[in-house]
Order: C-alpha cells, then sequence, then structure tokens
C-alpha cells in the first residue's frame, strides 16, 4: 500500500509538472510561442518567435495580444485607474470595468423601482 501511494505522489507531481510547462499542441507539427500564446508551425518558429517578441505583447490582464506599438494606449484605456462620476470611488481596470461597475454593482446606480416605474439609486444615503 506505501509503494502505491508513492507512485500517486509521483504521479500528481508530474501532472503539475506538466500544467506549469507550455501547452502542448494536438499538432506534432506546432509549437507554442511563449511571446504571442499561439501555436506556430514548427519549420518557421524560430522566424516567427524573433518577429513577434520585436512587434507583440501578450497582455496577461485581457488575454489578448496587442502590437508593441499600442502597448501605452491599451493600458492607458483599460487598465488605468478610473473615478466612478456615481459613487466617486475609484475603479482600477480601465472603462470596460467601470462600465461594468456602474451597471451592477456601484451602489448609486440607477434602479428602477417596479411599482412607479421611477428611477432612484440603489442604495440612498
Amino acid at each position: 500500500i506505501h509503494n502505491e501511494n508513492e507512485n500517486d505522489n509521483e504521479q500528481t507531481k508530474d501532472t503539475a509538472l506538466m500544467n506549469d510547462a507550455a501547452p502542448l499542441s494536438t499538432d506534432a507539427n506546432k509549437q507554442f510561442c511563449s511571446n504571442c500564446h499561439r501555436f506556430v508551425n514548427k519549420w518557421s518558429f524560430d522566424r516567427h518567435y524573433q518577429h513577434c517578441v520585436k512587434q507583440f505583447y501578450f497582455c496577461a490582464s485581457c488575454k489578448k495580444v496587442i502590437k508593441l506599438d499600442e502597448l501605452d494606449n491599451h493600458n492607458q484605456t483599460l487598465h488605468r485607474e478610473l473615478k466612478c462620476k456615481l459613487c466617486e470611488e475609484m475603479i482600477r481596470g480601465g472603462k470596460q470595468t467601470l462600465l461594468s461597475h456602474q451597471k451592477y454593482e456601484c451602489l448609486q446606480r440607477p434602479v428602477t423601482c417596479r411599482f412607479c416605474q421611477l428611477p432612484f439609486a440603489c442604495i440612498e444615503h
């Protein structure tokens, strides 16, 4: 019984190591690019990678590949802190996160009364 448990632990460690490594493709002719997170033909991988690191950046926050010359604009638009005009709270994550906050989370967002159909703040002070 002791040996079986050791084997199970070894397999679990091997699986964990494989999960931390680069993803494997079902196509043996493809290799994972750690820069753009895409699978590329092995025969052109070196040429792809040299071009890729000079031109692109993988944004881990939004899981998108961004051109390096658009990176500053991307970060300013999608990843900076913005102030909610309804509750004055600083929201980190850019415009999409702010819009989501204002629509679903903000305590000052307008909510329509189901009886009179008039809009009120979600929670009034």
